[in-house]
């Protein structure tokens, strides 16, 4: 296993600390009950083994490597200059730290950071498990976008906090302004955030279980309809920059293997949460996305957005899960859906984060090279 064991142990640190620092809620009548930090704090405490990886990694991701892409576009930020084209938010906030002659350490460390606070904070304000949300968090690789991907990073790190919110807190106009603007300004780090704009107005609207499963089924049935209109969208908004990349089998029986289940427990669901159809709501239209993922460009990178939902629904589906046999059922079904998956990814392709390095043998060079 090698270096990758830091992520297990951190695993396993997380599993302890959770143990101490979250508190039960029995729903005597639902028969069913929820593990939830105590606190902000406590959700951030739980987070800090990953959290200490995050920040003290040393060329451990394609985007984080010193000398190649970011590091070099990085440096040229500090002459005003876009070397490689990124939104206006991630290239201004590169010219902010190189004009100031802050190491491209300390620029990863911070965004490390804002990462690893925006994940506490969902997880403390939307999980009704932190140690399953950040089993999911880790296996779906969500964790890892911060390390490889730096400007989704921060979307999905924004997305995280925002659809916390959005899956706990009723509807109210409020709530409308402050997601639609946080979607926005994510907007500014990369192009991605458009999805979450579509996947927010989908969770706006409480839908019937009954309802659910005719839209399932509908959206099955018009598959040919809804491929011809998604090419076409596709086509226009990318202006044929890409090739479509054709079925992404495994992620289309990932959504709805976790579709189905959330709707056999959707009554459970809804009254273990405020606003619990929305959460049900998008796990429906992640499947229309990977159903239909065919017709769209790059659809890893509409799955690598999509997932960060999982971090609170797989902790739902299997805490709304009443009967015992059905909820081992059900956690052997998830688990081996994502540990395939993750198994595929990060050993089978040999991933970038598989053998991790600290920082700390090079302390000294690493925090001041530009």
């Amino acid at each position: 296993m090698g270096a990758s064991a830091v992520y297990y142990v951190a695993i396993g640190f997380v599993a302890l600390l959770s143990h101490f620092l979250c508190k039960t809620t029995e729903y005597r009548e639902l028969r069913v009950f929820s593990r939830t930090p105590r606190s902000f704090f406590a959700s951030f405490v739980i987070l800090l083994p990953l959290t200490f990886l995050i920040l003290f990694r040393w060329n451990v991701g394609h985007d984080s490597r010193y000398g190649q892409s970011y590091s070099t576009a990085y440096a040229a930020a500090s002459e005003g200059l876009n070397t490689h084209g990124f939104e206006e938010g991630f290239f201004g906030l590169c010219s902010v730290f190189s004009k100031l002659g802050v190491p491209f350490f300390w620029f990863l460390f911070f965004l490390g950071l804002v990462f690893m606070l925006c994940v506490s904070y969902g997880i403390y304000k939307a999980s009704v498990s932190p140690l399953l949300s950040v089993i999911t968090f880790l296996f779906l690789m969500v964790y890892f976008d911060a390390y490889s991907a730096l400007r989704q990073g921060i979307v999905e790190g924004i997305a995280i906090a925002v659809f916390a919110n959005v899956f706990t807190s009723p509807r109210t106009r409020k709530r409308d302004v402050l997601c639609i603007a946080a979607f926005l300004f994510a907007l500014l780090f990369h192009s991605i955030a458009l999805i979450y704009l579509v996947v927010y107005i989908a969770c706006c609207v409480h839908i019937e279980r009954k309802t659910l499963i005719t839209l399932c089924i509908t959206f099955i049935l018009l598959y040919p309809v809804t491929q011809i209109i998604l090419r076409t969208v596709m086509n226009v908004f990318t202006d044929s920059r890409y090739t479509f990349a054709g079925f992404a089998s495994s992620y289309a029986i990932f959504t709805l293997a976790i579709l189905v289940m959330c709707i056999n427990n959707y009554d459970t669901i809804c009254a273990m949460s405020p606003n619990g159809s929305a959460i049900i709501n998008y796990a429906l239209i992640a499947f229309v996305f990977m159903f239909n993922s065919g017709a769209l460009m790059l659809p890893f990178r509409v799955f690598d957005a999509l997932k960060i939902g999982y971090v609170f629904i797989v902790p739902y589906v299997i805490r709304s899960t009443k009967k015992k046999e059905e909820r081992v059922l059900f956690y052997l079904m998830i688990f081996a859906l994502m540990g395939i998956w993750f198994f595929n990814a990060f050993y089978i392709d040999r991933s970038a984060f598989i053998d991790y390095r600290f920082v700390f043998p090079e302390w000294g060079t690493a925090t001041k090279l530009p």
